[in-house]
């Protein structure tokens, strides 16, 4: 079942920008293996300006990280 009309605009534009900033770190990581995720987390972070931490726990609500206690 789809949920989009249960959202606001304000939700969507999030879900959104959740996505593109998932897609991103994904083709950095396949990109640059040598990378630690962090780093990643931070470039990805100053190109939209917000915290590592903010786009590690994008990623990781949506599954696409886990920390080492997580594994």
């Amino acid at each position: 079942m789809r949920k989009n009309f249960l959202l606001t605009p304000k939700e969507m534009e999030r879900k959104a920008l959740h996505s593109q900033i998932i897609a991103e770190v994904r083709t950095l990581r396949e990109r640059y293996t040598e990378a630690s995720p962090w780093r990643v987390f931070a470039e990805v972070a100053r190109k939209h300006s917000m915290t590592s931490m903010g786009v590690m726990r994008i990623c990781q609500r949506n599954g696409n990280y886990k920390t080492r206690t997580e594994k």
